[in-house]
């Protein structure tokens, strides 16, 4: 897995584990010194008498030599285990993130082919709504040319009566019987001509409604393959979140039994310390008995007094180091504790939704869900109150409280296209601050970097009042070329750099969320 942006262990706990590991490493030594002593003392009580030279036997060192080899490679062993169980969680802890970050992916998908599924309905709506319109006109037509060639039977009916009439009267004037017949022609033609005409446009309505039919019958078609093809496409998106989400179930549950396991092996650990506690008693009784007896026995072992003098002071020193050692163990298990309990804290997002960022609003959005994510994994105690601003329509934000679902759809449900106002934003940050005052603030600026204002004086006051009580703004702009859309006398960048924040780019704000909520973490537990 590509581990390449995700954030790294915490400083405090790499420093914390270099010093176990050298606290161990010592502990290993003293061991080996007093296991030495002691076996000196157990020779001296059995009436074994080390050689002149006051060096132990070689069975003896070499007995000695293994014991310590084997106390190195236990301790060894089990720094290394405690450093691999440590990459191992932050590998689980990066693919939870990723994990988390492709179902929103998938989420996201899944909304947008539903609303391409929407308009491809609404398409074969209106395709359906202008083959009907299309129909009723084509019936209308077709009604009228069925009065029009009735009209023309019953005139061509009239105009044979006619005929008959004149060819009648024909028989009684022969001096109009040209005329008669010409009318008669000119009539049967007119009629003629008119009823082919008829014909034409009947012809062509009909080609027209076959073509229309044709091509209703194709978008129908290609609504069905492609209302197929959404219908595949989301249940195996379905599919791939469930399964996502098991796999995601899983780590949660294998994430948990290894911080069991590590906090046995805390607890292991104290109880070493524990043991070590009571092998020092052990060695200062010793101690205490062996002073005893060269008292007693002070003419016999009179020219050895300088050499267990210097052995007494060494047992003195490996005690004071002991304890020391104690004293550093239980610091690093403190500041252990510091690095990932939770801890009060009240985080203000102020979100810009204005016009100008009607085409990237979903990278607003991105970094928003962004921040959300961060926080909640530092501190899953922190309270978060969104402010919004650049809205079409008043829109009050929500109020302090823990991270929810609701939370991170909030954005989903605004309606962009206004103004922004920092003024404003600034202002209610503030205001959200004063009633709680036992808490480690910060607020969280996200836009495109330029900074509309109602009052520029206000906007001022404002932000000296946040840097007054010692809350940083840090800015998230969603541009990654550092350079600004439009040049203002007041911009994000500006309004940071007044209360002391920092300024994040698109290609900067993952990594420098991780440092800004550590720093403010250190903060917190530097000043209780």
């Amino acid at each position: 897995m590509n581990n390449k942006g995700a954030p790294t262990m915490p400083r405090a706990a790499s420093s914390n584990m270099a010093m176990n590991m050298s606290t161990t490493a010592i502990k290993s030594q003293k061991v080996d010194e007093a296991a030495e002593t002691q076996s000196s003392k157990e020779n001296e009580s059995s009436g074994y008498k080390s050689p002149p030279n006051g060096k132990p036997s070689t069975a003896s060192q070499a007995a000695m030599n293994m014991q310590r080899d084997t106390t190195r490679r236990k301790e060894i062993s089990f720094n290394m285990e405690r450093i691999q169980m440590a990459e191992k969680l932050g590998n689980e802890r990066n693919l939870c993130i990723a994990l988390d970050k492709r179902v929103t992916d998938l989420v996201n998908e899944l909304a947008s082919l539903k609303s391409k599924n929407k308009v491809l309905e609404a398409e074969c709506e209106a395709l359906r709504s202008q083959l009907n319109d299309v129909t009723k006109q084509l019936e209308a037509r077709t009604s009228h040319a069925r009065e029009a060639v009735l009209t023309m039977q019953k005139k061509i009916v009239r105009l044979e009566i006619t005929l008959a009439l004149t060819e009648q009267s024909l028989e009684q004037s022969k001096l109009s019987q040209d005329e008669l017949k010409e009318a008669h022609r000119e009539a049967i033609e007119s009629s003629t001509s008119q009823a082919d005409q008829r014909d034409r446009e009947l012809e062509a309505m009909r080609d027209k409604l076959h073509d229309l039919q044709v091509t209703y019958e194709e978008a129908q078609e290609k609504h069905k393959l492609e209302s197929e093809a959404s219908e595949i496409a989301l249940e195996e998106i379905r599919i791939e979140l469930d399964d996502a989400k098991v796999a995601n179930s899983n780590l949660q549950n294998s994430h948990e039994l290894r911080e069991r396991n590590l906090q046995q092996r805390l607890t292991s650990r104290g109880n070493e310390a524990k043991d070590l506690k009571r092998e020092v008693s052990s060695l200062t009784a010793a101690r205490a008995e062996a002073v005893s007896k060269k008292q007693a026995a002070e003419y016999q072992l009179r020219e050895r007094a300088e050499d267990q003098v210097r052995r007494e002071e060494e047992l003195q020193e490996n005690h004071k180091e002991t304890q020391a050692d104690l004293a550093k163990v239980r610091e690093d298990l403190r500041k252990l504790q510091k690095s990932t309990e939770s801890f009060p804290q009240m985080v203000v997002i102020c979100v810009d939704v204005s016009g100008s960022l009607s085409s990237n609003i979903h990278e607003v959005k991105q970094i928003y869900r962004d921040v959300l994510h961060k926080v909640v994994s530092n501190n899953k105690e922190a309270e978060v109150a969104v402010v919004i601003h650049g809205a079409r329509s008043q829109n009050d934000g929500l109020p302090a409280r823990k991270i929810s679902d609701e939370t991170f759809r909030f954005l989903d449900f605004v309606i962009i296209g206004g103004n922004e106002d920092y003024t404003y934003c600034i202002k209610k940050a503030n205001e959200l601050f004063e009633p709680v005052p036992d808490s480690q603030k910060l607020v969280i600026l996200i836009g495109d970097g330029d900074a509309m204002y109602s009052n520029r004086t206000t906007l001022v006051k404002e932000c000296e009042r946040l840097k007054s009580s010692r809350i940083l703004a840090h800015s998230m702009i969603m541009l990654s070329n550092h350079r600004l859309r439009y040049s203002t006398d007041f911009d994000m960048v500006k309004i940071s750099n007044l209360i002391g924040g920092r300024t994040e780019w698109k290609d900067t704000y993952l990594s420098a969320l991780d440092e800004i909520l550590l720093h403010e973490r250190e903060q917190y537990f530097k000043a209780s």
